[in-house]
């Protein structure tokens, strides 16, 4: 599936929340994995869960937890209707991603930094403010949801707005806008780093997000989840809230079961 055919999708938030969840364990092993961290799916599934796995350190594992509880948060505030492109959502949602592993967590960064292997050197601490404007602009100006999510992505992750646990923050913001446009979200997986690291260093060092989408409509689009949503019907269901949809169901059932006493109670009238 290309970034047109997934831009052309029929929207079903819901169940691309759904599916989401689903998936945290997955999630969070990848993007534990990218940053080196050798956890496998069943140790992350038993981190998860509460209990603590040998042979890691806690601090190792910690990052493990807050990666799932960001997660958490950010598909909690999308099925709310809580989440935004914002500089106080992404602070926040930084504040559990980064927790006690960043140097500062759910606060745009003090001094400045910079990325390993790169030329490029990201924007002055002074120029933060006005780089999340123009982020923001850029993100709610484009008309396609692919390359909206995908571009919010590459500036956030450009910019550094925060000390650590930025390309992390802004995969989670790039899920949100997938999400509030009812999409199924894209998974960077650890199968894919060289090809992943190899489009960011290209990207940091010339701004051209082509080679962020062309990454991401090659590797992370996952065909089998979205494929479903090329359906109207099927959209329509999953594009409400599971409590408004089951209070549906619940009054369908009722008119058919009203409808067949009324019309058992005709045919015994003599």
């Amino acid at each position: 599936m290309n970034r047109e055919e997934y831009n052309n999708l029929f929207p079903a938030k819901y169940y691309s929340i759904a599916m989401a969840k689903r998936d945290i364990p997955a999630l969070v092993t990848d993007a534990v994995q990218l940053e080196g961290l050798a956890f496998t799916l069943p140790e992350v599934q038993t981190i998860i869960d509460g209990v603590t796995v040998g042979g890691h350190k806690i601090s190792d594992q910690q990052i493990v937890i807050n990666q799932a509880q960001a997660w958490k948060k950010l598909l909690s505030d999308s099925e709310q209707g809580q989440f935004e492109v914002s500089k106080e959502y992404a602070a926040s949602l930084h504040a559990v991603a980064a927790f006690q592993e960043a140097l500062t967590w759910g606060e745009f960064r003090s001094s400045q930094v910079t990325i390993s292997g790169v030329k490029y050197t990201p924007p002055p601490v002074g120029d933060l403010d006005e780089s999340w404007q123009s982020t923001m602009k850029i993100c709610t100006s484009e008309t396609k949801v692919f390359e909206s999510a995908v571009g919010l992505y590459g500036d956030m992750a450009r910019a550094q707005f925060f000390f650590d646990v930025n390309k992390r923050t802004a995969r989670m913001m790039m899920a949100g806008v997938l999400l509030e446009n009812g999409l199924p979200i894209f998974n960077v997986k650890h199968l894919h780093q060289n090809e992943f690291n190899t489009a960011m260093i290209e990207f940091y060092e010339s701004n051209n997000k082509e080679f962020l989408y062309e990454f991401f409509e090659k590797y992370c689009i996952d065909e089998l989840i979205c494929s479903p949503l090329r359906e109207k019907a099927f959209s329509k269901e999953f594009n409400i809230p599971p409590s408004e949809r089951a209070l549906s169901k619940i009054k369908s059932f009722a008119g058919s079961a009203d409808r067949q006493s009324h019309s058992q109670g005709t045919e015994q009238e003599p």
